[in-house]
């Protein structure tokens, strides 16, 4: 392998890296420049949520070049309990061009946020309040450049009918999740509106509430093959967990709705059926946890 150029050395181990993550804790180990190309790529997804990550990041973003974070974040998620500022929140944004995907439970200031996001050319799924980023409902603009590059965005906004008008512009959004509390007569809107979405999510707490919506959906003879509806207990406490599944491969909430529409357009089920009977949490396949790994090997030093 030494005797090999370095470009070539590099596309090899990053290549490894990309194809099974699991092995870039001993990729690491290897040599001082292989360390140097792979460490970037333990941070594919950076979730700043607790004390621990909060002091991990401070650090990298201290003693790391911003080139590391540009190579190697593509998912970003942040929780208002991580206790950053909004100008360190900011930073850390703003060092993450090439994220796909955008996850976020704080309030950040629409002047500092919103031109980060326009340009993030790479962005494709959002979750999140947009309250939190447009500093009321009133404010929210979904004709800001970013949104016309989501495929996927899962709101815990309360829909009313300019958020529904609005939605149904935007041009690329093939996946829509809501709350169950969005009442039927916005979500059949948007079904018939949303001429490029392909499947339409609204989660429920548990089975009785998926139920109540079930008996909506047929007293009004509303009969679309891309409506689901998922049981998603303690949503907020499993909030990150699907999207960490989701972002290292695994079957997600967005992958279990796809199946389940893809089965309804087969036959394999009736086209009438809308509740997926196992609980999300039920259905998770990654077995491998990245981040007390990345965490704690951050500051392996050569």
């Amino acid at each position: 392998m030494s005797q090999l150029p370095a470009e070539l050395q590099r596309e090899i181990f990053e290549t490894a890296a990309r194809n099974d993550r699991s092995t870039i804790p001993t990729l690491l180990l290897v040599a001082r420049h292989v360390h140097a190309w792979i460490e970037p790529l333990l941070f594919h997804v950076v979730i700043n949520m607790n004390v621990g990550q909060r002091t991990a990041l401070r650090s990298l973003m201290q003693t790391r070049p911003p080139d590391f974070f540009r190579r190697g974040v593509r998912h970003l998620w942040l929780d208002e309990s991580a206790e950053w500022s909004s100008t360190e929140t900011l930073a850390l944004l703003s060092l993450c061009p090439l994220i796909r995907s955008f996850a976020f439970r704080l309030g950040l200031s629409p002047e500092g946020v919103l031109p980060i996001l326009d340009t993030f050319q790479h962005l494709r799924y959002l979750d999140g309040f947009l309250e939190l980023i447009f500093g009321s409902r009133q404010g929210i603009d979904l004709g800001r450049p970013f949104f016309q590059r989501l495929t996927h965005l899962s709101l815990f906004d309360v829909i009313d009918k300019t958020l529904c008008s609005g939605l149904a512009t935007l041009p690329a959004l093939t996946h829509l999740a809501l709350q169950t509390t969005t009442s039927f007569r916005f979500t059949s809107r948007l079904l018939s509106t949303c001429t490029s979405l392909r499947v339409l999510v609204k989660t429920a707490k548990d089975f009785e509430n998926a139920e109540i919506e079930l008996k909506v959906i047929h007293r009004f003879g509303l009969e679309d093959p891309r409506l689901v509806l998922i049981v998603v207990r303690n949503l907020f406490d499993k909030y990150w967990s699907d999207r960490e599944v989701g972002a290292l491969g695994g079957k997600n909430m967005w992958v279990i709705a796809d199946d389940f529409v893809a089965r309804k357009g087969s036959g394999e089920m009736e086209k009438s059926h809308y509740i997926v009977e196992q609980p999300l949490w039920d259905q998770y396949d990654v077995d491998w946890e990245p981040f007390d790994i990345a965490w704690g090997l951050f500051d392996i030093a050569w």
